[in-house]
């Protein structure tokens, strides 16, 4: 009979184990997801409540932090450029509060007749600070 209860209990805790991890994934991408949607409507807000503060974006050889992507940003505000991602997950893993995640990110961004389209393959690190996914570290190669 002991057998019987110590089997469901791991079998239950298994299964608890397994629903918790495919949630997290989810949230995990979805803060990633959430990050760029900031991003292509230009939203200082949205995008700072997906990052820790300090955050650090490694691209085309520079170190970035939140700010400073920002900055750099702005002064497409009121030019009429569209931007619309498309994120491929390849691979996301969690340990305890830790995930990194490695997925293929391509822009298309449209200014009134013209579009260009951009590849990328991104990976990030993620913590899970106050219950919620934060991206700690984004790192991002420019694909041709």
């Amino acid at each position: 009979m002991k057998i019987t209860y110590v089997l469901l209990l791991v079998l239950v805790t298994g299964m608890s184990v397994k629903a918790q991890v495919a949630k997290d994934k989810k949230q995990i991408e979805a803060s990633v997801t959430a990050f760029f949607e900031g991003m292509s409507v230009l939203s200082e807000t949205q995008m700072k409540t997906e990052l820790t503060p300090d955050f650090i974006l490694v691209e085309h050889g520079l170190i970035w932090n939140a700010d400073s992507l920002i900055s750099h940003l702005k002064p497409m505000i009121g030019r009429n450029v569209k931007r619309l991602n498309r994120l491929v997950f390849d691979k996301t893993s969690q340990t305890g509060d830790l995930a990194t995640v490695v997925y293929h990110n391509s822009a298309d961004f449209i200014t009134g007749e013209k579009k260009q389209t951009v590849n990328w393959l991104e990976s990030a690190v993620l913590v899970k600070q106050s219950g919620r996914w934060k991206i700690k570290l984004l790192h991002s190669t420019t694909l041709k």
